[in-house]
Protein backbone atom coordinates (compact mmCIF):
# COMPACT_ATOMS: atom_id res chain seq x y z
CA UNK A 1 0.00 0.00 0.00
CA UNK A 2 1.40 3.61 -0.96
CA UNK A 3 1.35 5.53 2.03
CA UNK A 4 0.35 9.26 2.07
CA UNK A 5 3.58 12.13 2.63
CA UNK A 6 2.84 15.14 4.66
CA UNK A 7 4.93 18.27 3.76
CA UNK A 8 6.32 21.48 5.24
CA UNK A 9 5.65 24.09 3.34
CA UNK A 10 7.64 27.27 3.66
CA UNK A 11 6.04 30.22 2.58
CA UNK A 12 7.02 34.23 2.32
CA UNK A 13 5.67 37.74 2.11
CA UNK A 14 6.69 40.42 0.03
CA UNK A 15 5.65 42.76 1.67
CA UNK A 16 7.62 42.21 4.72
CA UNK A 17 9.80 39.50 2.93
CA UNK A 18 10.24 37.08 5.73
CA UNK A 19 8.91 33.51 6.40
CA UNK A 20 5.30 32.88 8.55
CA UNK A 21 3.72 30.09 7.39
CA UNK A 22 3.53 26.34 8.26
CA UNK A 23 1.33 24.14 5.91
CA UNK A 24 1.37 20.77 5.68
CA UNK A 25 -0.09 18.94 2.94
CA UNK A 26 -1.10 15.01 2.66
CA UNK A 27 -1.63 13.60 -0.34
CA UNK A 28 0.18 10.66 -2.74
CA UNK A 29 3.86 11.51 -3.47
CA UNK A 30 4.31 14.83 -5.18
CA UNK A 31 7.48 17.28 -6.28
CA UNK A 32 7.84 20.19 -3.97
CA UNK A 33 6.76 22.05 -7.09
CA UNK A 34 3.02 20.65 -6.86
CA UNK A 35 2.48 22.06 -3.11
CA UNK A 36 4.60 25.35 -2.97
CA UNK A 37 3.23 28.32 -3.15
CA UNK A 38 5.06 31.79 -3.11
CA UNK A 39 2.81 34.72 -0.62
CA UNK A 40 2.35 37.81 -2.79
CA UNK A 41 0.96 41.21 -2.15
CA UNK A 42 -2.57 41.72 -2.85
CA UNK A 43 -4.22 45.02 -1.83
CA UNK A 44 -3.40 47.99 0.67
CA UNK A 45 -5.75 46.13 3.27
CA UNK A 46 -4.46 43.15 2.53
CA UNK A 47 -1.03 43.14 2.01
CA UNK A 48 -0.18 39.32 3.40
CA UNK A 49 -2.42 36.76 2.01
CA UNK A 50 -1.53 33.08 2.54
CA UNK A 51 -2.37 31.47 -0.45
CA UNK A 52 -3.15 27.76 -0.26
CA UNK A 53 -1.39 25.70 -2.79
CA UNK A 54 -4.03 24.57 -5.81
CA UNK A 55 -5.28 20.93 -5.63
CA UNK A 56 -2.98 18.69 -7.82
CA UNK A 57 -3.51 15.80 -5.74
CA UNK A 58 -7.09 14.00 -5.68
CA UNK A 59 -7.70 13.82 -1.86
CA UNK A 60 -4.83 16.43 -1.15
CA UNK A 61 -5.40 17.82 2.31
CA UNK A 62 -3.82 21.14 3.55
CA UNK A 63 -3.41 22.18 6.71
CA UNK A 64 -2.32 25.94 7.93
CA UNK A 65 -1.25 27.79 11.49
CA UNK A 66 -3.05 30.70 11.40
CA UNK A 67 -2.11 32.13 14.91
CA UNK A 68 -1.69 34.90 16.39
CA UNK A 69 2.08 35.76 16.80
CA UNK A 70 3.85 32.86 14.72
CA UNK A 71 6.07 31.81 12.10
CA UNK A 72 5.85 28.69 10.20
CA UNK A 73 3.59 27.19 13.30
CA UNK A 74 6.56 28.67 16.04
CA UNK A 75 6.00 31.02 18.68
CA UNK A 76 7.86 34.34 17.95
CA UNK A 77 9.87 36.01 20.44
CA UNK A 78 8.80 39.31 22.08
CA UNK A 79 9.08 42.22 19.98
CA UNK A 80 8.59 40.15 16.53
CA UNK A 81 6.27 41.66 13.35
CA UNK A 82 3.76 39.29 12.96
CA UNK A 83 3.66 38.45 9.44
CA UNK A 84 0.01 37.26 8.82
CA UNK A 85 -2.30 39.18 11.29
CA UNK A 86 -2.19 43.10 10.79
CA UNK A 87 -4.59 45.77 12.89
CA UNK A 88 -7.35 47.08 10.30
CA UNK A 89 -9.06 49.68 11.97
CA UNK A 90 -8.40 51.45 15.40
CA UNK A 91 -10.21 54.09 17.10
CA UNK A 92 -9.65 58.00 16.79
CA UNK A 93 -6.79 59.02 19.01
CA UNK A 94 -4.08 56.19 18.59
CA UNK A 95 -2.11 57.71 16.35
CA UNK A 96 -2.60 54.84 13.99
CA UNK A 97 -3.21 55.17 9.91
CA UNK A 98 -4.57 51.77 9.56
CA UNK A 99 -3.92 48.87 8.23
CA UNK A 100 -0.53 48.88 10.49
CA UNK A 101 1.42 45.70 12.12
CA UNK A 102 1.20 43.90 15.38
CA UNK A 103 4.01 42.16 17.09
CA UNK A 104 4.19 39.65 19.92
CA UNK A 105 3.99 40.89 23.11
CA UNK A 106 4.26 38.74 26.96
CA UNK A 107 0.86 39.04 28.70
CA UNK A 108 0.05 42.32 30.51
CA UNK A 109 -0.15 43.46 33.90
CA UNK A 110 -0.46 40.28 35.83
CA UNK A 111 -3.71 39.81 34.48
CA UNK A 112 -3.50 38.36 30.86
CA UNK A 113 -4.02 34.33 30.87
CA UNK A 114 -0.22 32.81 28.72
CA UNK A 115 -1.24 32.22 25.81
CA UNK A 116 -2.15 29.20 24.12
CA UNK A 117 1.10 27.49 22.28
CA UNK A 118 2.28 28.35 19.41
CA UNK A 119 0.57 31.81 19.51
CA UNK A 120 1.52 34.68 21.36
CA UNK A 121 -0.55 37.92 22.25
CA UNK A 122 0.00 40.52 20.06
CA UNK A 123 -0.58 44.34 19.50
CA UNK A 124 0.17 46.87 17.24
CA UNK A 125 2.00 48.40 19.91
CA UNK A 126 5.82 46.77 19.27
CA UNK A 127 7.63 45.49 22.85
CA UNK A 128 4.62 45.51 24.98
CA UNK A 129 5.49 49.65 25.42
CA UNK A 130 1.58 50.47 24.54
CA UNK A 131 0.01 53.11 26.88
CA UNK A 132 -1.22 52.07 29.92
CA UNK A 133 -4.47 54.05 28.97
CA UNK A 134 -4.77 52.93 25.28
CA UNK A 135 -7.60 54.42 23.72
CA UNK A 136 -11.03 52.94 24.23
CA UNK A 137 -12.98 51.60 21.38
CA UNK A 138 -13.02 48.89 18.74
CA UNK A 139 -10.41 47.67 17.48
CA UNK A 140 -10.35 45.31 14.12
CA UNK A 141 -7.28 41.99 13.39
CA UNK A 142 -7.16 40.54 10.26
CA UNK A 143 -5.80 37.42 8.86
CA UNK A 144 -6.37 36.68 5.20
CA UNK A 145 -6.13 33.37 3.26
CA UNK A 146 -6.96 32.39 -0.79
CA UNK A 147 -8.75 29.62 -1.53
CA UNK A 148 -7.80 28.47 -5.12
CA UNK A 149 -10.40 26.07 -6.88
CA UNK A 150 -11.03 22.53 -5.95
CA UNK A 151 -11.15 22.32 -2.50
CA UNK A 152 -14.62 20.98 -1.15
CA UNK A 153 -14.47 22.11 2.69
CA UNK A 154 -12.49 24.11 5.24
CA UNK A 155 -12.44 24.30 8.69
CA UNK A 156 -11.30 27.34 11.18
CA UNK A 157 -11.02 25.95 14.66
CA UNK A 158 -9.16 27.36 17.42
CA UNK A 159 -9.59 29.55 21.02
CA UNK A 160 -9.18 33.22 21.61
CA UNK A 161 -8.47 35.83 24.00
CA UNK A 162 -8.81 39.79 24.39
CA UNK A 163 -9.02 42.18 26.27
CA UNK A 164 -10.99 43.74 27.22
CA UNK A 165 -13.34 40.85 25.04
CA UNK A 166 -12.98 39.78 21.73
CA UNK A 167 -14.98 38.00 19.00
CA UNK A 168 -13.72 36.10 15.80
CA UNK A 169 -15.75 35.92 12.45
CA UNK A 170 -15.22 33.62 9.36
CA UNK A 171 -15.92 35.76 6.30
CA UNK A 172 -18.37 37.67 8.45
CA UNK A 173 -20.09 34.29 10.62
CA UNK A 174 -18.89 35.01 14.33
CA UNK A 175 -18.38 32.66 16.98
CA UNK A 176 -20.61 31.47 19.00
CA UNK A 177 -20.51 31.86 23.11
CA UNK A 178 -18.18 32.18 25.14
CA UNK A 179 -16.69 35.05 23.49
CA UNK A 180 -12.64 35.84 23.74
CA UNK A 181 -11.66 37.38 27.27
CA UNK A 182 -8.39 38.15 29.02
CA UNK A 183 -8.35 36.62 32.45
CA UNK A 184 -7.10 33.11 32.99
CA UNK A 185 -10.06 33.26 35.53
CA UNK A 186 -12.59 33.55 32.47
CA UNK A 187 -13.61 30.96 30.52
CA UNK A 188 -11.42 30.50 27.15
CA UNK A 189 -12.96 31.81 23.98
CA UNK A 190 -13.23 28.77 21.49
CA UNK A 191 -14.53 28.65 17.90
CA UNK A 192 -15.30 25.99 15.09
CA UNK A 193 -16.13 26.90 11.12
CA UNK A 194 -17.03 24.73 8.71
CA UNK A 195 -17.93 25.79 5.33
CA UNK A 196 -18.90 23.13 2.55
CA UNK A 197 -17.84 24.15 -1.13
CA UNK A 198 -15.98 27.28 -0.28
CA UNK A 199 -15.96 29.92 -3.25
CA UNK A 200 -12.49 30.16 -4.13
CA UNK A 201 -10.50 33.61 -3.70
CA UNK A 202 -9.50 35.60 -0.36
CA UNK A 203 -11.68 34.58 3.05
CA UNK A 204 -11.43 36.43 6.40
CA UNK A 205 -10.68 35.72 9.79
CA UNK A 206 -11.33 38.46 11.57
CA UNK A 207 -11.19 39.97 15.05
CA UNK A 208 -13.41 42.44 16.81
CA UNK A 209 -11.65 43.25 19.86
CA UNK A 210 -13.44 46.21 22.20
CA UNK A 211 -11.57 48.13 24.75
CA UNK A 212 -12.98 49.85 27.38
CA UNK A 213 -12.14 51.98 30.14
CA UNK A 214 -11.52 50.51 33.34
CA UNK A 215 -10.29 51.22 37.30
CA UNK A 216 -8.59 55.00 37.70
CA UNK A 217 -8.48 54.76 33.45
CA UNK A 218 -10.53 57.42 31.99
CA UNK A 219 -9.37 56.95 28.26
CA UNK A 220 -9.26 52.69 28.32
CA UNK A 221 -7.13 49.85 29.75
CA UNK A 222 -4.17 48.07 27.66
CA UNK A 223 -5.57 45.79 24.99
CA UNK A 224 -4.16 42.86 22.99
CA UNK A 225 -5.02 39.65 21.30
CA UNK A 226 -4.20 36.22 21.24
CA UNK A 227 -5.67 33.56 19.02
CA UNK A 228 -4.83 30.18 18.18
CA UNK A 229 -6.01 28.56 14.82
CA UNK A 230 -5.85 26.07 12.58
CA UNK A 231 -7.15 26.03 9.40
CA UNK A 232 -7.75 22.85 7.28
CA UNK A 233 -8.33 22.46 3.66
CA UNK A 234 -9.86 19.35 1.96
CA UNK A 235 -9.51 18.92 -2.00
CA UNK A 236 -11.87 16.82 -3.81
Amino acid sequence: MRHPQTKKIVIRTAAYGVAFGCILATAAPAADSDIQQTLKASTPNNPNVVRLPKCKKKGMRVVVDLSTGTTNGVSNPNGTLDPKWQLNSAPPGTGFTTPVPVYSIPPCCGAWAPPVAPATWVSPWQNGSFPSTAVSGIYRYEVTFSLPAGYTSIQVQGVCRADDEGRIALDGTPMSMPYCHFPASAQIGTFNFNVTSPPQGLHYLRARVQNGPGGTHTTGDPTGLMVQATLTAQCR
